[in-house]
């Protein structure tokens, strides 16, 4: 159904390796898309994606910040390790470390957990750090016009992540994690830009647009348009 789109050059495709690749190069055309190449901003579309690819954990005490260290256990002693029924009889065990205050090395990340580390006098927190790297790649690759769309099952609100026990894993056939879609729009309004987000509480689907644009002007009718949507 898609070739007529190939066929007329409407339409390329990619392989890209979630917050690893610098590049993305288009299979069909071979146009590498890299900085300073795009024209026009870039439109993502991440619908249940961010939930399943890498999440860091910590634990806030008193202020003080540890990374949990995750080791996976079996219920009972699996025969085949490589048979897929064992994801449901696994279970998550956490062991704090303490964590420095320039964990990360990168200033965007670790004023991130400070700010965290100051929000909250105890909880586990998710960082979603895969999320949070591919955002950075497309940032570079798009000069900073950026649109985010996102629908995932995940938090908005700050007071929601007070006093949070370590998570589960979900199991659907594969595994996912809650996204944290307050730590991604707190990223993104530090780089100058804004995360649109419901009116109301949502039970258990949350759809973001976030959008970064160095220009100093507002984005009513992106505005209008989310809100009426």
């Amino acid at each position: 159904q898609l070739q007529p789109y190939f066929a007329k050059g409407q339409l390329d495709l990619a392989r890209y390796d979630a917050g690893v690749d610098q590049t993305i190069a288009l299979r069909r055309s071979g146009v590498v898309l890299a900085p300073g190449a795009l024209r026009n901003p870039l439109v993502v579309l991440a619908n249940y994606f961010f939930d399943s690819i890498p999440i860091d954990l910590f634990q806030i005490r008193h202020g003080e910040l540890h990374e949990l260290a995750v080791t996976l256990e079996a219920i009972e002693t699996p025969s085949d390790l490589e048979d897929p029924g064992l994801l449901a009889r696994l279970r998550l065990r956490w062991e704090p470390r303490p964590a420095r205050p320039d964990y990360y090395g990168d200033p965007e990340l670790d004023a991130l957990l400070k700010y965290y580390r100051t929000a909250f006098a105890e909880t586990a927190l998710r960082l979603p750090i895969g999320a949070l790297r591919v955002l950075s790649t497309l940032r570079r690759l798009a000069g900073d016009r950026l649109l985010l769309l996102s629908g995932d099952k995940g938090t908005l609100d700050l007071s929601l992540l007070d006093g949070q026990a370590p998570p589960l894993l979900t199991m659907h056939g594969s595994f996912s994690m809650n996204v944290n879609y307050q730590a991604i729009g707190e990223y993104l309004t530090r780089a100058g830009g804004a995360m649109l987000r419901p009116d109301h509480a949502h039970s258990s689907l949350a759809i973001i647009a976030a959008h970064l644009d160095p220009r100093p002007r507002a984005l009513p009718s992106l505005q209008l348009a989310y809100h009426t949507a």
